[in-house]
Order: C-alpha cells, then sequence, then structure tokens
C-alpha cells in the first residue's frame, strides 16, 4: 500500500501545473455540489430523509481533495 501511495503521490507531482489546477478546481466544484445536494436533501421541511450515500460521497471526495492538495 505504501509503494500505491507513492506512485501516485509521483504521479501527481510529474503533472504540468496546468493540470494540477485544472484537477483542484474540478474537485472543489464536485465538493462544492455534494456539500450542496446534501443541504437540498437533508433541509427539507416535509419529511425528515437520511441518505447515507450522499454523506459517503461527500468525504470521499473531500477527501480526494484534500490528498491531492496536500501532494501538489
Amino acid at each position: 500500500m505504501k509503494v500505491f501511495f507513492n506512485n501516485i503521490i509521483t504521479f501527481i507531482n510529474g503533472l504540468d501545473t496546468f493540470v494540477k489546477v485544472l484537477i483542484i478546481g474540478v474537485l472543489l466544484l464536485i465538493d462544492i455540489l455534494c456539500i450542496i445536494q446534501v443541504v437540498k436533501t437533508h433541509v427539507n421541511p416535509k419529511k425528515p430523509v437520511f441518505k447515507i450515500l450522499q454523506f459517503i460521497m461527500t468525504i470521499i471526495f473531500i477527501l480526494l481533495t484534500i490528498f491531492v492538495c496536500a501532494h501538489v
């Protein structure tokens, strides 16, 4: 697993600066859209809804964004 993460970090570091900015921008956009969707779903006063998949996807994308930003 350590080799796998090392290969990913090396790949990210080898990318062009413009591509890094594009990847981070897209990930931030996906994070914002996921958070907006979670808020829309769970603030609805008509019926209480708990969708675990939305939380899991939001957490995965936020962690992925943090990982990429930390190793750029």
